[in-house]
Parts: C-alpha cells; sequence; structure tokens
C-alpha cells in the first residue's frame, strides 16, 4: 500500500468513527449503555534536565524535549456502582516503593482500593528516572538524585489529582473492544553460536495483537480509545538523550489528530523479548507511531463487540520462586559473565559479604478486571516475556482476553522456564531486588492468572471432550487438538507425530519422542488413548530431553497387551504391561479395552507417590521411595522432582497409537488421602 493509501485509509476510519450514530458502526441500542466513565489527562514532562531511564550507558541529564509527556487515567463505573481506574502514563515503570505511593496518595484522595487501581506505564526508555530516595537502582550524583527523587514526588501527586479528576468526570458511555495487527513488532532474542544476544530473530515469537477499547458517549460520540502493543518501547537508544513516549506517545499524539477529542491511552503488552524493528532513529520512531496509531483508527472505526457489565476487580500478590542462591564460586564467575547477569550476580555477593539475607521469593502483584461475560483484562507485572501470552492462552482460553505487561510493579524481568533454559539477556530476572527465578516461576504466574480469573467471574475454558467441572478445577489442555504447538522433538523435530480429528498420533514409524516445552513436578494428567493392533508407546512424567526418557524420568507404559498375549513377537515381562512404571513397577492387568477403542487414563504424580487409572481401575499405586527397578537398569530419574511430560515412539511395530483430550492440573496441595505427607514446597 502506498504511503498516500496508507493516508487514506486512516482518514476513511477517522471519518466512518466520527460520524457513529449517524451511518457509523454506533454502540447506540447493541451495547450496555449503563456504564459511566471519566477521563483526565496531565502533561507530566520535567520542567528541567533530568537523568533519564531505560539505557545504563547515559551518562548525563536530558537535553531537550522531542515530544511532551502524559499521564492519562479512565474511570469505569457499571450499573452497579463498581468502580476502576486506568492510569496510563509515558513513563518507564514503577517500582514496588513508587507504586505503593502514588497507590496511597490516589486511596487517600478518592478512597480507591488496590484492586480498583491499575497502573500501566508505557515503558518508554526516553522518560525520567522515577525513585524514591535510597530505593533506585541507578548510580546518581546527589543533584541528579535529588531532582530524581522531587520529580517522583510532583508525579505521585499528580496522579492522585488526575485519578481524583477522571472519577468527578463521570457520564453515561458505552464500551466495544476489537484487535489490530502491528508489523514492526521483532522478536529480539537472536540465537547464535555464543548463547542467545540481544539481536533480530525474525522466526522468533512475538504477540503482534493490538486490543483496542473504544469509549462513546451515550449519544454515540467517541470519548477515548485504549490500546496496546506488546514491544519494548525502544526505538530510540541510548544515544538519544531528548526526552519522549517513543513510539508509543507517538501512536497516541498520531490518533488525537486523526480524532480530535478523543483521549488515546497506550498500555503495553507482554513485550518483554520484543523490540521495535527498524530501531535507532527518530524517523523510525515517527513511523512506528504513525503506523500504530493507523491501525488504530482502522480498528476503532470497524465492527467492535460491545462490552457489557458488571466489573469486577481482583488483585493479589504471587510469591514467584526464587533460585537458590549459587556458590560463592558460582556467583564470582556469573560476575564476570555479562553485565546483564554480573549486575545481580555482584549484588548478591555484596549481601553474602553482608550477612544480610537473600530473599527466596518476589511477591508480584497480579490484576484481573472482568467485564461481565465479554472481556477479561490480565494485569501482570514486571517485564513479561511474550512466551506468556500463549501460556495464558491455554490456561484461560483465546476468546475474549487482553494481556498486560508491567502493570502496578516493574521488578525485572518475568521470564519463562523455556526462557530460563536458553538463557538471554531476559534471564536477568530481578532488578529491585538480588536473585534469579525458578524455572517453576511460571507455573505459578499461570495458577495465579487462573485463580483470579475464576474469583473474577471469568469462565473456565472447556476443550472439546472434557468438562466444564475440570476447568473449575484447573485442568488445562496441553494438546489443542489441531496442531503441536507446546511440543518439542528430541532433536528439535516433531515428525514422528501428526493430528488429525482431533487426535494427537504417532506414526506407525515413529521413532522420535516429542517433550511438552513446559516441565511439570506435582501433576495430574488426563488423556484418552487407543491403539492399533500392537501398538506400542509411552507416557513419559519428569522426563529430561533424553533419548531414554523411561530412565531419565519415568515411563507409563502404552502398550497393547493383547497383541503380545501370546509371546510373540516378545514375551512380555510383568513390568512391560499397559500403565505400569516401565522397567520398575508392575500394572494390574485386565482393564485395558481391546484395539481401536480409546480409554481413559489418569496418571497422578504427587511427590513420591505416584498412581494410574485406567478407565476407572486403579492399575498403578507406587511409593517411589519404596521401589526397586526390575530391569536390572539405572533409573536415576525415579529421583527427580520435576520434568517433562512426554510421548514416546518405538517404532510401533507398524500400529500407530492415539492420543486425544490431554490435560493436566498442575498440584500445590496433596490430593492423596492415605500415604505420607507431601513434602513441603521447594525454593
Amino acid at each position: 500500500m502506498s504511503a498516500t493509501a496508507k493516508v487514506r485509509s486512516c482518514l476513511f476510519a477517522a471519518m466512518l468513527f466520527l460520524t457513529a450514530g449517524a451511518s457509523g458502526p454506533s454502540l447506540a441500542g447493541t451495547a450496555d449503555a449503563s456504564w459511566r466513565v471519566g477521563l483526565a489527562r496531565v502533561r507530566i514532562t520535567p520542567e528541567k534536565p533530568i537523568r533519564m531511564a531505560g539505557y545504563s550507558s547515559r551518562n548525563k541529564p536530558s537535553e531537550g524535549v522531542l515530544a511532551e509527556l502524559y499521564a492519562k487515567a479512565m474511570a469505569t463505573e457499571d450499573a452497579e456502582g463498581n468502580r476502576a481506574v486506568l492510569i496510563t502514563a509515558d513513563l518507564i515503570g514503577y517500582r514496588a516503593a513508587v507504586a505503593e505511593m502514588i497507590r496511597e496518595r490516589i486511596r487517600k484522595a478518592t478512597g480507591l482500593k488496590r484492586a480498583q487501581i491499575l497502573l500501566s506505564p508505557s515503558h518508554t526508555h526516553t522518560g525520567p528516572i522515577l525513585g524514591i530516595e535510597g530505593r533506585s537502582s541507578y548510580s546518581l550524583p546527589e543533584e541528579d538524585r535529588r531532582r530524581v527523587g522531587e520529580y517522583t514526588q510532583k508525579v505521585a501527586e499528580q496522579l492522585a489529582t488526575l485519578t481524583a479528576a477522571a472519577l468527578d468526570d463521570l457520564q453515561p458511555a458505552r464500551l466495544a473492544w476489537g484487535v489490530g495487527l502491528a508489523g514492526f513488532v521483532m522478536n529480539r532474542r537472536e540465537f547464535t553460536d555464543t548463547g542467545v544476544t540481544l539481536g533480530f530473530n525474525p522466526r522468533g515469537y512475538v504477540d503482534r495483537s493490538v486490543p483496542v477499547l473504544r469509549v462513546e458517549a451515550s449519544d454515540g460520540k467517541p470519548r477515548a480509545l485504549v490500546f496496546a502493543c506488546a514491544c519494548h518501547n525502544t526505538t530510540l537508544t541510548g544515544e538519544h538523550y531528548v526526552l519522549s513516549g517513543d513510539y508509543a506517545g507517538f501512536a497516541q499524539a498520531h490518533v488525537e489528530q486523526e480524532l480530535p477529542g478523543v483521549q488515546a491511552m497506550f498500555m503495553i503488552g507482554c513485550g518483554g523479548s520484543a523490540n521495535p524493528y527498524p530501531r535507532g532513529s527518530i524517523e523510525d520512531v515517527r513511523n512506528h507511531g504513525r503506523s500504530l496509531g493507523s491501525e488504530v483508527c482502522r480498528v476503532a472505526g470497524s465492527e467492535l463487540k460491545p462490552i457489557r457489565g458488571p466489573l469486577r476487580t481482583v488483585l493479589e500478590e504471587a510469591e514467584l520462586p526464587l533460585a537458590p542462591v549459587p556458590s560463592r564460586e558460582r556467583l564470582e564467575e556469573m560476575a564476570r559473565g555479562p553485565s546483564y547477569i554480573a549486575f545481580n550476580a555482584r549484588r548478591m555477593i555484596e549481601a553474602l559479604d553482608a550477612g544480610r539475607p537473600l530473599p527466596r521469593v518476589c511477591a508480584a502483584p497480579i490484576a484481573v478486571w472482568q467485564f461481565g461475560d465479554d472481556l477479561t483484562l490480565v494485569g501482570l507485572p514486571g517485564e513479561v516475556v511474550g512466551e506468556y501470552v500463549p501460556l495464558l492462552e491455554t490456561a484461560l482460553g483465546h476468546r475474549r482476553l487482553w494481556i498486560a505487561g508491567y502493570c502496578n510493579d516493574c521488578f525485572g524481568y518475568l521470564p519463562t522456564a523455556k526462557v530460563l533454559a536458553e538463557g538471554g539477556y531476559e534471564t536477568r530476572c530481578l532488578i529491585s531486588e538480588a536473585g534469579f527465578f525458578a524455572p517453576e516461576v511460571e507455573g505459578v504466574v499461570v495458577a495465579k492468572v487462573r485463580q483470579l480469573a475464576r474469583q473474577a467471574g471469568r469462565a473456565p475454558a472447556v476443550a472439546p471432550g472434557w468438562s466444564a467441572e475440570e476447568a473449575a478445577e484447573g485442568f488445562v489442555p496441553i494438546f489443542d487438538g489441531k496442531s503441536l504447538d507446546g511440543w518439542i522433538g528430541l532433536d528439535g523435530s516433531t515428525d514422528s507425530y501428526y493430528v488429525r480429528d482431533g487426535a494427537l498420533i504417532c506414526k506407525a514409524t515413529g521413532n522420535v519422542h516429542i517433550f511438552t516445552r513446559k516441565e511439570y513436578a506435582d501433576f495430574i494428567l488426563r488423556m484418552q488413548i487407543k491403539m492399533d493392533p500392537g501398538g506400542n508407546n509411552g507416557v513419559g512424567i519428569r522426563t529430561k530431553r533424553h533419548e531414554s526418557p523411561h530412565l531419565h524420568g519415568m515411563e507409563i507404559q502404552v502398550l497393547d497387551d493383547a497383541y503380545y498375549a501370546d509371546g510373540d513377537p516378545i514375551e512380555l515381562k510383568d513390568y512391560q504391561h499397559h500403565g505400569s512404571i516401565y522397567g520398575v513397577v508392575p500394572a494390574k492387568t485386565g482393564h485395558l479395552k481391546p484395539a481401536g477403542q480409546w480409554n481413559d487414563e489418569e496418571i497422578v504424580c504427587d511427590g513420591r507417590h505416584v498412581k494410574v487409572t485406567l478407565n476407572g481401575a486403579v492399575i498403578v499405586e507406587a511409593d517411589l521411595d519404596q521401589v526397586q527397578p526390575r530391569d536390572h537398569q539405572e533409573h536415576p530419574g525415579l529421583k527427580y522432582h520435576q520434568g517433562h511430560i512426554s510421548l514416546h515412539a518405538h517404532g510401533n511395530y507398524g500400529a500407530e497409537v492415539f492420543f486425544r483430550n490431554l490435560r493436566v492440573k498442575e498440584l500445590t496441595g496433596p490430593v492423596r488421602q492415605q500415604g505420607t505427607p507431601r513434602p513441603a514446597a521447594r525454593r
């Protein structure tokens, strides 16, 4: 599309939007008119040169203003009087102490509670540092530190006044939302011979969606557009010393220019592993702002989905587990490594030398706003990597979901287990404290979001073949019925498996195991299994990505027992029957249906206890501390506390093996009624 065509497209969308209520896509008569929305804005550009946030290479204060900085508020009230306020700002983010100070001033000014306030910075890297005296990770000269402290105090007062003004502005409104696309979002985790670097990875995962919330008055006139993009707000680099909101600021300005009288508000998504592309120049930042703003105008001028009430807001702190403190030798080695790892390692050494205890968990506020049955807004803290988007979509369902990052507390990076294993800049983890996240962090985040979403009233996601009760209990699918997303082969390939009619099928000639990308510790796994005559496979639990997962983990045998009943082609050992912990614990036989029929199977892995139930009958119940291998091989996997779920491939004697409706519930407490107590959570 030519530049002229793009301008015409945006102007057409603007005209369509502004004429809503006449022939355009007005919400009048189609959406809940019982909302009341109030808006307010305030300029927050520093009056004097100030040290800038985001790039440690900068060594002097700002040198001018490329674009003014703003904070904006949207107060929302439903028919029951439930209120909440979204506050967006051209700022890099709020550490816990700053966020708490801001919320306390808002509480005193308005009476709002924590769960009713969502602080959403744009994460611009061309804005000022925020910090309370003695609580900033930046090392600054005295004069610069004083100016940062004064500016932070002023912003806190401005946000409290802003919130009160938005509440005073409440007036009837209608809400609707839709989703567009941002083309400049690029995965920045580049894989090289020396590891993962900050670079350019066009094949890496990113979330390019642009959710747009439209607010219009009861007469159909537009009032506000809230929109998001899951990309670091870093078009400009450490070489730039002029203040601006980066691409997000220019996008808001573009929308407000094209749609006069409309307040544009930006929220950043899970952009911790994404950068704008291209980047590095003022021309780039203007282009990205124009591109994003034009897409917001286009979406706003289209038919959107109405949003009805009631509004429910919940906020709780999740205790995100930190990895055990490395040895002194290892910390000293890390302190000589890449700067993003060395920074944290040095602080840990300093704490140990001073006799200060290091934290075992990071308290992280997670928020969920539920708008009737029409939209769930998840507000995650920290610099959230993009891979959390598919994880939460799997946990909550793919529809009516908006996921934001950097909300309420910007403590550092929030990586997934996969990112932690791969390495790279995003594994620097905490900035506000000293420590690195443990791989279990993603499970804690997903479980907390699922809990809060249910608490706020979101209907649980239900996959075909299993019940709403299971979804409400916390089961989530690990196979979507359509693809091998979320699975990886031992050699990187998943060619031994294919998908047909909602089933995950191991080919008759398949010989490469596949593994979930995620690791699991304690869980309940449910699935359906059927086999062609002679089918031979296995379900791995707590496995490593290894060619022998039955040793480096445990294999629950999948086998058509009847095919081998007469000893042809092999004579089965008792520990080889279907459902056995292969090589270790024999299963009770007689409960497997004939080849070609679906079987219901459940595997419980809870501490040192493993139970297998087949078609309603318990066929294995074992205490791993009390068993010994029966196949005369070493089984180190019996001692593993965590690992992948895997599906195996053994050639299968010309038989295919079918799996469907695979779903898992991670356990946070004991599920059995008898036996030894489940061990305390590992830190």
